[in-house]
């Protein structure tokens, strides 16, 4: 079975740990259940990271949990830094098939600028804006297409305005000279006005920029159960011709008056054949670029998006569209409330400080058939304050009980943290010298001296 990672830098260990947690899914009709026993600084994260991204590539759908806001936005960075890192030559970086929720003021300090985008109610805003009326794509490609069929009649009209404020001026017969030499000038102007390929290209700019947002958005934030693979296509190959357009437009090789005679379809009498020429690229990206928008927009109006005003369906088109959903294991509950996909996997980090009846929230999600708990039962257990719970037992975990009921564990056998005189003593006394010593910290480099003597060697 294939891990989903160009370099995925996993020892033996690691690899069996995730290669074991997929072949989970072949278990057919049957339920299972696996742990991961990640002891401190043997790349548990890295390796539920991979095992994430795998599945994602499956796309299986998968519920992440864990018992605090710290601990999963931890998982789904990681996670968002290998897809960034996957997709690093890709024109977007699409993550709508990975969402996390939860309680917004207990996420907002946790949710920082690397996670926003997978984010739920980041979601909602950026898909908002791009399907209202005044931000959203039937806005912006309806102001391109305007701009580039009607972009001679919209600079009459600039004219017509400007000239009308110069001439109830005091100087209005120098005004209208100075716009006469500027309308026969292919440079750029010295009046108050625009050539005409200053105010296009000016237009072009207020224009093209809202309509590459909103692609980004669509390409980054929706998935391909909204949105048919062969409309990003097009989108990508629109925002290739837009960008190639400005190229052209900015270049400088263009006439404003020969560009002005082109793009009204009009002759174009009096001007050198090589400033028309030197336009026709220009011109025919132009039409390139209308078909396409006038494509894109037919695909897009077909498609049954939510109304930006339903709150409610936006979410669940987030939570539809996702394979990986991202929540601590109190959250889940609201799971329970949605009709969506059942999840196939649940996977809860730091399973050994989550209490068991905590774990038992996302285990009663319908449909669920595998799980897998990651953990470290020598660690810190679940917290609990009321000394009667704690001696009832309250603040085992479930990772605990399937240990002392001798459940299998895949051990994850190599520490890449600390210096072996200090991992000599929780390895000899927690994990029975199971642990081994990564090469990097048997460098003589990793053993750093920030105190003078030998008093404490590398606990300095």
């Amino acid at each position: 079975m294939r891990i989903y990672c160009q370099d995925s830098g996993l020892n033996e260990a690691q690899t069996g740990a995730v290669l074991a947690c997929l072949g989970m899914r072949h278990c057919g009709a049957k339920s299972s259940v696996e742990l991961i026993w990640g002891p401190p600084g043997t790349g548990k994260t890295k390796t539920i990271a991979t095992l994430l991204f795998t599945l994602l590539k499956m796309n299986c759908r998968t519920l992440i949990c864990a018992p605090t806001n710290v601990a999963i936005t931890e998982v789904a960075s990681r996670l968002l830094k290998m897809v960034t890192e996957a997709e690093f030559n890709a024109m977007f970086c699409s993550v709508g098939k990975i969402l996390l929720f939860g309680n917004k003021e207990r996420l907002k300090l946790k949710v920082g600028s690397d996670i926003e985008e997978i984010y739920l109610g980041h979601r909602i805003e950026k898909i908002i804006e791009c399907i209202g009326p005044q931000t959203g794509w039937r806005h912006c490609f309806a102001s391109m297409i305007n701009l580039l069929e009607d972009c001679v009649c919209d600079y009459n009209i600039y004219l017509g305005n400007e000239l009308t404020e110069l001439t109830e001026g005091e100087e209005q017969n120098s005004a209208c000279e100075v716009n006469d030499e500027r309308r026969s000038e292919p440079g750029v102007s010295e009046g108050k006005c625009k050539t005409f390929l200053e105010y296009f290209r000016s237009r072009f700019l207020c224009t093209a920029l809202p309509l590459r947002n909103c692609i980004s958005i669509f390409c980054t934030h929706m998935t391909k159960s909204c949105i048919p693979e062969h409309i990003f296509k097009d989108m990508v190959s629109l925002i290739l011709l837009v960008d190639s357009f400005e190229m052209l437009l900015f270049e400088g090789n263009a006439i404003s008056e020969a560009l002005e005679g082109l793009f009204s379809c009009s002759e174009v009498e009096g001007v050198s054949e090589l400033y028309v020429a030197d336009s026709i690229p220009l011109v025919m990206k132009r039409k390139e670029c209308l078909v396409a928008l006038r494509t894109l927009q037919r695909s897009l109006s077909k498609l049954q998006l939510p109304d930006f005003r339903e709150g409610t369906d936006l979410m669940d088109l987030c939570f539809r569209g996702a394979s990986l959903v991202f929540c601590t294991a109190s959250s889940s509950f609201k799971l329970h409330r949605l009709e969506m996909e059942p999840f196939t996997f649940v996977v809860i980090d730091e399973a050994a400080q989550l209490k068991e009846c905590e774990s038992t929230i996302p285990l009663q999600l319908p449909g669920v058939k595998h799980v897998i708990l990651v953990g470290d039962e020598c660690q810190l257990p679940a917290m609990v304050k009321s000394n009667v719970s704690q001696e009832a037992g309250f603040a085992r975990s479930l990772f605990e009980r399937l240990s002392t009921m001798s459940h299998p564990k895949h051990l994850l056998n190599m520490q890449y943290r600390m210096h072996p005189s200090i991992s000599f003593f929780p390895n000899s006394s927690f994990y029975n010298n199971l642990i081994l010593d990564a090469p990097n910290v048997t460098k003589k480099s990793h053993e750093k001296h920030y105190l003078p003597g030998p008093i404490y060697g590398p606990y300095c």
